[in-house]
């Protein structure tokens, strides 16, 4: 309608696909509407279609594969084995705050991010654990704890991913999620069985309890060696196989992506390259490309990128 100046809406009522088949039946008007009751990530949506409208769009392969969970659980060493690659030996002891980097598995690529277990930063994860409904999540605890323990650091993961993840109707478009059980060798062989009964139970009911926000693999995968290659250890290769499915699922239902922001992300990775220490400071460098670009498009670009976790 081209007089409509006003839409009040419910989220309830729409899912993620809806809500951006709206936002680009608005971008491309040439009046405003003011949008009620919308959806918490609309404004992510609206920038997302008017740069697609303005400069096309090209398929989206890379996605978010954010790690957690609690201090020494394996997760940086996990993320190294999963590429086959050996551990870096000057890697410090613990990570700090938030580690990124790009990897490939079986050819298909995650934006990781590796987040650190010490309790100190976790007042810090809320900002950098984006409500990405289009990632893969790897939630990590060791074999070798308590099956108490385990299932309590479980349930805080959960909870923390959920408060950073809108609720939708529609499956399709939650995140996946994956549990991994490490260090399954240190685990005295007459405890094995019930360490795997007691933690298979529990990714049951966390399935059953947040289906409505993500989508948990019911099984979780038990790791024996960290430091292992998929090709050396049954968990890590059965791991490696359930990351490249679920890659393959948002592949499927996830939009493209703005061919300006393509470029724009391509750039950003060859500067984090060169300047590790401060990478920020360069990121004007990503627009070299583009010299009369306006400044607000400078900036639509970036949150952009940093919505999908860029």
């Amino acid at each position: 309608n081209a007089t409509l100046t006003t839409l009040n809406l419910k989220f309830n009522k729409l899912g993620r696909s809806t809500w951006r088949q709206l936002a680009f039946a608005i971008a491309a008007r040439s009046q405003p509407i003011k949008v009620e009751n919308r959806f918490q990530a609309w404004d992510d949506l609206l920038n997302e279609a008017r740069l697609t409208l303005a400069y096309g769009a090209v398929p989206v392969m890379r996605f978010p594969l954010f790690v957690c969970g609690y201090s020494g659980v394996g997760k940086t060493t996990l993320s190294y084995s999963l590429e086959g690659k050996p551990v870096p030996t000057n890697l410090p002891a613990h990570t700090h705050g938030v580690e990124t980097r790009n990897i490939i598995i079986d050819g298909r690529e995650f934006s990781l991010w590796d987040y650190a277990g010490q309790i100190e930063y976790y007042v810090t994860h809320e900002f950098f654990l984006l409500p990405a409904s289009q990632a893969v999540f790897v939630v990590c605890v060791r074999g070798d704890q308590s099956a108490d323990e385990a299932t309590q650091q479980l349930e805080y993961w959960f909870r923390f991913i959920k408060c950073r993840i809108p609720r939708t109707r529609e499956a399709s478009e939650r995140p996946q999620v994956q549990i991994c059980v490490s260090h399954m060798d240190l685990v005295p062989k007459d405890q094995a069985m019930r360490v795997h009964n007691a933690l298979t139970l529990e990714g049951h009911v966390l399935a059953s309890s947040f289906e409505k926000f993500m989508n948990v693999d019911r099984e979780p995968t038990f790791v024996t060696a960290t430091r292992s290659r998929p090709d050396q250890d049954d968990g890590l290769r059965l791991l490696h196989e359930k990351l490249n499915s679920a890659h393959a699922i948002v592949c499927a239902q996830s939009p493209q992506t703005p061919a300006i922001c393509a470029t724009v992300r391509d750039s950003l990775q060859r500067v984090k390259v060169v300047n590790k220490a401060c990478p920020v400071a360069k990121v004007s460098e990503c627009f070299a490309e583009y010299p009369e670009l306006p400044s607000e498009v400078h900036r639509d670009i970036l949150r952009y990128l940093h919505s999908i976790g860029e």
